[in-house]
């Protein structure tokens, strides 16, 4: 199946680091607003350390909250993140014959004022997140002034552009960090995909309990 989205120019890169354009690119300021304007939960950044998950705002200082409080958005967000996904499989197919792989952790919109970002090295994959198979992020505003992610062995900076969204592999070959803007805010959507392993209490490993979209084969579980 062909979609549309329009293609960003670093999926000229053999890298596994691919990206497109959401199709309703009015859902990235629909996210905004309601972050900014709803009373839902908000937290601040954590990170994981050797005794679990801390605020080390020296590493990482954001705000952030739980898409699966706005069920509405959520579904938008999955459909469009659906089409990207199965155009990132179609690219790299053998990412789809290895395992099962879905949605099963919190999706996350985070918001990084000026001088505030993930400011160190990382990959999203770890002893206690041993079951994430992809990462997903997509940028919903445009950031001028810095505000890249940087993936160290890669050598590549990617510019927050609105709708950009961004698939890469979890591990630490994908090693990234990102780069602090001094005078804009900058909003994001990230989460995980990860393999669909039986008996995984995923009620240890986050911070907030997810709802449960690994049913909906369709929309969020691939073979």
């Amino acid at each position: 199946m062909i979609y549309s989205n329009k293609p960003s120019e670093i999926n000229n890169n053999d890298n596994f680091i691919s990206g497109w354009f959401i199709e309703d690119i009015n859902l990235c300021d629909q996210i905004i607003d309601w972050f900014e304007s709803s009373d839902c939960k908000k937290f601040e950044g954590l990170i994981y350390e050797k005794d679990g998950q801390v605020v080390d705002k020296n590493k990482k200082e954001s705000v952030e909250t739980a898409l699966q409080t706005n069920p509405n958005l959520l579904e938008k967000y999955f459909y469009n993140l659906n089409k990207i996904m199965r155009l990132y499989v179609e690219k790299y197919d053998y990412a789809k014959k290895s395992f099962d792989f879905g949605i099963r952790e919190i999706v996350k919109v985070q918001r990084y004022l000026p001088n505030q970002g993930f400011k160190i090295w990382h990959s999203e994959k770890g002893p206690n997140t041993h079951d994430r198979y992809l990462v997903y992020m997509t940028f919903l505003n445009d950031v001028t002034d810095d505000g890249e992610i940087e993936f160290f062995y890669q050598k590549i900076k990617i510019k927050p552009k609105k709708g950009l969204t961004l698939i890469w592999p979890a591990d630490w070959t994908h090693t990234h960090r990102g780069i602090v803007s001094k005078t804009e805010k900058k909003y994001i959507v990230t989460g995980w995909f990860n393999y669909m392993l039986p008996n995984i209490n995923i009620d240890n490993i986050i911070e907030e309990k997810p709802l449960d979209y690994s049913q909906k084969k369709d929309n969020f579980n691939w073979q």
